[in-house]
């Protein structure tokens, strides 16, 4: 009877795994505000994170998509590749209302071109922002640390 409960309760969980993963949740964009999306590669030999590296002009972790007040911005962005090597770029730019956005990027050799791009056209709507990655230097993280957060204060997030 165990048994059965339990590949009763293995393929339910696999089922509800499958059936959320395959739901498309549409988020409506509120009035006046744009939808901004990090980058991130969880999978294959070369794992990235590309995000804004503010929030609330404050430094944040990843996080999902979030929507801000559209116009004029400044935003700045960090990239870790293989969490061993990260670059900062920053974006001054209008984004207009409405839209959705999504960081992208190309790597060749220690450098790395970051844009921000329509997400459903592809269209860059920035310029291309190329910085050298550096080793991330583990003895020196509480430095950078502060660093961000005074670099957060310029940010328009």
């Amino acid at each position: 009877m165990i048994k059965y409960f339990k590949v009763t309760l293995i393929v339910s969980i696999i089922f509800l795994s499958m059936a959320c993963s395959n739901l498309q949740i549409k988020t409506k964009i509120e009035e006046g505000k744009f939808r901004f999306e990090n980058f991130q590669v969880l999978s294959g030999p070369q794992l990235e994170s590309i995000s804004l590296l503010c929030y609330r002009k404050k430094p944040t972790d990843w996080h999902g998509a979030r929507q801000y007040d559209a116009g004029k911005q400044t935003l700045l962005v960090k990239a870790i590749i293989k969490y061993e090597k990260q670059a900062y770029v920053t974006f001054n730019i209008k984004l207009a209302a409405g839209q959705n956005y999504i960081l992208n990027r190309t790597i060749v050799g220690d450098k790395i071109s970051i844009w921000i791009e329509e997400k459903e056209s592809g269209l860059k709507v920035s310029t291309i922002e190329t910085a050298s990655l550096e080793l991330i230097n583990r003895h020196k993280m509480v430095y950078e640390a502060k660093e961000e957060k005074k670099a957060c204060k310029a940010s328009s997030v």
